[in-house]
């Protein structure tokens, strides 16, 4: 629904860029395609959804979920392709992407609290120490006993 406003407000308006309350700036360019024009509708956000989704680790949680979020504000809008076919994989594609980078935010979350406050990670942690020096010792009796 958003995207027919967005396509009503740019024919009758000739509006050419604009700022939602909610996202970055939209830029709004007419696009040649198979010698027809169509409205594409882009935004820096979504290059950057797509980079934090393929590199773990390149943005923080709370980028992630804002970048989500934006995404799924598009559910069922078709913003690029024409084909009613591609249109489908499009927004279910989109929807991966938005997927991903709610995993990602949770996976960042989880490694965080096993570095840091995992009681079972510091137990065995201290257990492994233990077991170090512990085979140092029987090492060490085991050569004295060769002497």
């Amino acid at each position: 629904m958003k995207s027919q406003v967005l396509s009503i407000l740019f024919m009758l308006n000739g509006v050419f860029s604009f700022s939602p309350a909610t996202t970055t700036p939209f830029v709004v360019r007419n696009v040649h395609h198979h010698h027809t024009t169509s409205t594409l509708f882009y935004t820096k956000n979504f290059e950057r959804a797509v980079e934090c989704a393929s590199e773990y680790g390149l943005c923080d949680v709370e980028e992630m979920s804002k970048l989500a979020d934006e995404l799924d504000e598009y559910t069922d809008s078709c913003l690029y392709e024409k084909d009613e076919d591609m249109c489908i994989k499009e927004v279910a594609d989109r929807k991966d992407v938005s997927e991903v980078l709610r995993m990602m935010g949770e996976l960042q979350l989880r490694s965080d609290y096993i570095k840091n406050a995992n009681l079972f990670v510091d137990d065995v942690k201290k257990d492994a120490v233990n077991n170090v020096r512990d085979e140092f010792v029987e090492n060490v009796l085991a050569e004295g006993e060769d002497w």
